[in-house]
């Protein structure tokens, strides 16, 4: 549904920001430590449906965003 794509789009971004983030600044890889990734409701509007099967799509783009913000950041800080 419309709704699952959307919360794990906005997973997906956060974790990606996050993942870059934690990367730049030389932090553990930790997604489940995000304050966001915890909370999993950003975006989150009833129309998409139970928060808590919003909060699973959340959680799965977030990881999947954070392994790639992650493993970007930390791929341009090699090349340097």
């Amino acid at each position: 549904s419309r709704s699952n794509g959307q919360a794990f789009d906005y997973g997906y971004r956060d974790g990606y920001d996050a993942g870059r983030d934690d990367a730049r600044d030389r932090d553990r890889y930790e997604p489940r430590n995000e304050r966001l990734y915890r909370a999993a409701d950003h975006g989150y509007d009833r129309r998409y449906g139970s928060r808590g099967n919003y909060r699973n799509q959340y959680r799965d783009g977030f990881v999947s965003g954070y392994e790639a913000g992650y493993r970007d950041a930390r791929s341009r800080s090699r090349r340097r």
